[in-house]
């Protein structure tokens, strides 16, 4: 059963690692994508507010905007995230199944030191083409960003406006 687990899971890195070099690209366009979307649609929106137009076009439809693109990025980074909790949760239950089972049996106690070696030297996330890991700290990352860029932008609006 633990050789059939350890080839599963070598098997689940394989196919993470797969997806990080054919699907990369794609990740990456549509991070991007998002970030500059999630940019640029709040700093139109604060520019036509100063000139009296329609509040429904001016707020509701770049707030509806923003939303879709806010849950396209959780819908593309959640579930990695996910993916790399339940591999902690291996980890640490393989370690806690090791301390309790492997004094009894000195082949179950190789295999589950093997499954352990596998599981700490093969450290896979979802990191398309090496370039950021997907994970929750993205997003909190692309949000500072973008609260950053907003307030420089706003701020030269302004003074251009002086």
């Amino acid at each position: 059963m633990v050789r059939r687990l350890a080839s599963s899971y070598g098997h689940i890195g394989e196919l993470m690692r797969q997806m990080n070099e054919t699907n990369g690209t794609i990740i990456i366009a549509i991070l991007m994508a998002v970030f500059l979307h999630l940019l640029v649609t709040p700093y139109y929106s604060l520019r036509a507010l100063n000139s009296n137009a329609n509040v429904l076009e001016v707020v509701l439809v770049p707030l509806c905007w923003t939303f879709l693109q806010i849950a396209i990025l959780l819908l593309t980074v959640e579930p990695c995230h996910w993916t790399h909790e339940q591999r902690e949760t291996t980890k640490f239950l393989l370690s806690r199944v090791t301390v309790r089972l492997a004094p009894k049996s000195k082949l179950l106690a190789r295999e589950l030191d093997h499954f352990a070696k596998q599981i700490c030297l093969s450290n896979i996330k979802f990191s398309p083409l090496g370039v950021l890991t997907l994970g929750r700290p993205l997003v909190a990352s692309m949000f500072g960003g973008v609260a950053t860029y907003l307030i420089i932008l706003v701020q030269f609006y302004s003074h251009t406006d002086d």
